[in-house]
Protein backbone atom coordinates (compact mmCIF):
# COMPACT_ATOMS: atom_id res chain seq x y z
CA UNK A 1 0.00 0.00 0.00
CA UNK A 2 1.96 3.46 -1.10
CA UNK A 3 2.09 6.69 0.74
CA UNK A 4 1.58 9.58 -1.91
CA UNK A 5 2.55 12.80 -0.44
CA UNK A 6 0.88 16.14 -1.40
CA UNK A 7 3.09 19.38 -1.26
CA UNK A 8 1.68 22.87 -1.03
CA UNK A 9 2.09 25.83 -2.97
CA UNK A 10 4.61 27.35 -3.80
CA UNK A 11 6.56 23.91 -3.42
CA UNK A 12 7.46 21.36 -5.33
CA UNK A 13 7.63 17.59 -4.67
CA UNK A 14 11.35 18.04 -3.60
CA UNK A 15 9.81 19.26 -0.31
CA UNK A 16 9.32 15.83 0.66
CA UNK A 17 13.06 14.31 0.18
CA UNK A 18 14.18 14.77 3.76
CA UNK A 19 10.93 13.21 4.51
CA UNK A 20 11.37 10.44 2.34
CA UNK A 21 14.56 9.58 3.23
CA UNK A 22 13.52 8.95 7.11
CA UNK A 23 11.10 6.54 5.98
CA UNK A 24 11.54 2.50 6.55
CA UNK A 25 9.67 2.22 3.08
CA UNK A 26 9.95 2.37 -0.66
CA UNK A 27 6.60 2.93 -1.68
CA UNK A 28 6.40 6.58 -1.71
CA UNK A 29 4.67 8.47 -4.54
CA UNK A 30 5.12 12.42 -4.58
CA UNK A 31 3.11 14.10 -7.26
CA UNK A 32 3.54 17.18 -8.71
CA UNK A 33 1.07 19.66 -8.90
CA UNK A 34 0.40 20.84 -12.35
CA UNK A 35 1.71 24.17 -13.19
CA UNK A 36 4.35 23.62 -10.49
CA UNK A 37 7.72 22.49 -12.36
CA UNK A 38 5.75 20.98 -14.36
CA UNK A 39 3.33 21.00 -17.61
CA UNK A 40 -0.15 22.00 -17.15
CA UNK A 41 -2.95 20.12 -18.94
CA UNK A 42 -4.75 21.25 -21.94
CA UNK A 43 -8.14 22.92 -20.49
CA UNK A 44 -6.95 22.65 -16.62
CA UNK A 45 -8.07 25.74 -14.93
CA UNK A 46 -5.85 25.62 -12.09
CA UNK A 47 -8.55 25.67 -9.35
CA UNK A 48 -9.02 23.85 -6.28
CA UNK A 49 -11.71 21.32 -7.50
CA UNK A 50 -9.47 20.49 -10.37
CA UNK A 51 -6.58 20.08 -8.39
CA UNK A 52 -8.44 17.87 -6.12
CA UNK A 53 -10.01 16.13 -8.94
CA UNK A 54 -6.52 15.78 -10.37
CA UNK A 55 -5.71 14.16 -7.77
CA UNK A 56 -8.44 11.90 -7.42
CA UNK A 57 -7.10 10.82 -10.67
CA UNK A 58 -3.33 10.00 -9.39
CA UNK A 59 -4.81 7.79 -6.83
CA UNK A 60 -7.02 5.65 -8.81
CA UNK A 61 -4.20 5.07 -11.22
CA UNK A 62 -1.93 3.66 -8.49
CA UNK A 63 -5.19 1.24 -8.09
CA UNK A 64 -5.23 0.26 -4.54
CA UNK A 65 -5.91 2.48 -1.16
CA UNK A 66 -2.77 4.76 -0.29
CA UNK A 67 -1.83 6.83 2.96
CA UNK A 68 -2.22 10.27 1.65
CA UNK A 69 -0.27 12.71 3.30
CA UNK A 70 -1.25 16.48 2.07
CA UNK A 71 1.38 20.06 3.13
CA UNK A 72 -0.69 23.51 2.62
CA UNK A 73 -2.86 23.56 0.07
CA UNK A 74 -2.19 19.53 -0.97
CA UNK A 75 -3.89 18.83 2.33
CA UNK A 76 -6.80 20.84 1.58
CA UNK A 77 -6.92 18.07 -2.27
CA UNK A 78 -6.29 15.62 0.76
CA UNK A 79 -9.19 16.84 2.90
CA UNK A 80 -11.68 17.00 -0.11
CA UNK A 81 -10.26 13.50 -1.28
CA UNK A 82 -10.58 11.59 1.56
CA UNK A 83 -14.20 13.00 2.80
CA UNK A 84 -15.97 12.36 -1.38
CA UNK A 85 -13.65 9.45 -2.20
CA UNK A 86 -12.63 7.32 0.77
CA UNK A 87 -12.02 4.17 -0.86
CA UNK A 88 -9.33 5.64 -1.91
CA UNK A 89 -7.38 6.79 0.93
CA UNK A 90 -6.40 3.75 3.69
CA UNK A 91 -5.05 6.99 5.85
CA UNK A 92 -4.88 10.43 5.87
CA UNK A 93 -2.78 13.16 7.59
CA UNK A 94 -2.52 16.53 7.17
CA UNK A 95 -0.18 19.31 7.81
CA UNK A 96 -0.37 23.36 7.87
CA UNK A 97 -3.78 23.47 6.08
CA UNK A 98 -6.19 21.69 8.41
CA UNK A 99 -9.76 23.23 7.91
CA UNK A 100 -11.44 24.38 10.70
CA UNK A 101 -13.19 27.37 12.69
CA UNK A 102 -9.91 27.58 14.63
CA UNK A 103 -7.56 28.14 11.65
CA UNK A 104 -6.08 31.35 10.46
CA UNK A 105 -4.56 31.90 7.06
CA UNK A 106 -1.22 33.40 7.63
CA UNK A 107 -1.05 36.92 6.45
CA UNK A 108 0.43 36.34 2.91
CA UNK A 109 -2.10 34.43 2.23
CA UNK A 110 -5.24 36.61 3.68
CA UNK A 111 -2.88 39.45 1.14
CA UNK A 112 -3.44 36.76 -1.65
CA UNK A 113 -7.46 36.40 -1.09
CA UNK A 114 -7.92 40.40 -1.46
CA UNK A 115 -9.16 41.19 -4.39
CA UNK A 116 -6.64 43.69 -6.04
CA UNK A 117 -3.64 43.10 -3.61
CA UNK A 118 -3.84 39.17 -4.61
CA UNK A 119 -2.86 40.16 -8.03
CA UNK A 120 -0.40 43.07 -7.16
CA UNK A 121 1.24 40.02 -5.28
CA UNK A 122 1.44 37.78 -7.87
CA UNK A 123 3.23 40.09 -10.16
CA UNK A 124 6.01 40.64 -7.33
CA UNK A 125 5.97 36.92 -7.48
CA UNK A 126 8.98 36.51 -10.26
CA UNK A 127 10.83 32.78 -10.55
CA UNK A 128 13.97 34.67 -9.51
CA UNK A 129 11.87 35.93 -6.24
CA UNK A 130 10.13 32.60 -5.62
CA UNK A 131 13.57 31.11 -5.48
CA UNK A 132 15.36 33.15 -3.36
CA UNK A 133 12.33 33.29 -0.76
CA UNK A 134 11.97 29.67 -0.95
CA UNK A 135 15.95 29.18 -0.65
CA UNK A 136 16.26 31.21 2.24
CA UNK A 137 13.38 29.02 3.64
CA UNK A 138 15.69 26.48 3.46
CA UNK A 139 13.26 24.40 0.52
CA UNK A 140 15.73 21.79 -0.90
CA UNK A 141 14.79 22.70 -4.48
CA UNK A 142 13.92 26.26 -4.49
CA UNK A 143 15.64 26.41 -8.45
CA UNK A 144 12.57 24.06 -9.45
CA UNK A 145 9.79 26.58 -7.69
CA UNK A 146 6.72 27.07 -10.27
CA UNK A 147 7.39 29.87 -13.07
CA UNK A 148 4.09 31.78 -14.00
CA UNK A 149 2.24 30.16 -17.03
Amino acid sequence: MPAVLVHGVPDTPELWTPVVARLRRDDVICPRLPGFGGPIPNGFGCTKDEYAAWLVDQLVAVGEPVDLVGHDWGSIFTQRVATTRPELIRSWVLADGAISEAFRWHELATQWQTPSVGEQIMELMTPEAVAAALGDAGHPDPAGAPTRR
